[in-house]
């Protein structure tokens, strides 16, 4: 590529272009206001979750359609763990196996674990952990849709 590299719109965003000027029209669809909505396929469980979910971030004013996909991860292995640590606390951390009767890692407990590494990601990334609450930026809920305005 020749020339000096365009500078992304992420980083547009949140430092502005040189100089004070604002943005183009076409970097501000970046921006996307409005309220995710809740994937297909989620049962009781899962829709519950979401909602308390959607209830925090809406208080935190971090609520927005972009995040959409973090937080159907950040419900999914939430309602995941909750159930593998259900079955670990049935059984134990440490079951038979089922061939040999040698005693080994209950697997739930590997599922658990694993989900709750994906919770504290999301977790992250969506501003809920006290440390990162001051990286996610807020979202004006009067703010209209860029897309919708540039697509009207």
């Amino acid at each position: 590529m020749r020339g000096r590299k365009p500078i992304p719109v992420e980083h547009k965003l949140t430092t502005g272009n040189p100089g004070r000027r604002p943005l183009p029209a076409i970097e501000e669809l970046a921006k996307v206001a409005g309220e995710p909505e809740m994937p297909p396929g989620f049962d009781a469980e899962h829709a519950a979750e979401w909602t308390v979910l959607a209830d925090d971030l809406r208080a935190a004013s971090t609520l927005s359609r972009e995040i959409g996909a973090v937080m159907e991860i950040y419900v999914r292995n939430l309602v995941r763990m909750r159930k593998a640590e259900r079955l670990v606390v049935e059984r134990g951390p440490i079951v038979e196996a089922p061939r040999t009767g040698a005693l080994m890692q209950n697997p739930a407990l590997a599922v658990a674990n694993r989900a709750a590494e994906a919770v504290a990601k999301m977790a992250a990334e969506m501003g809920l952990s006290p440390s990162s609450r001051g990286r996610v930026s807020k979202v004006d809920p009067g703010e209209v849709d860029p897309a919708d305005a540039f697509f009207n």
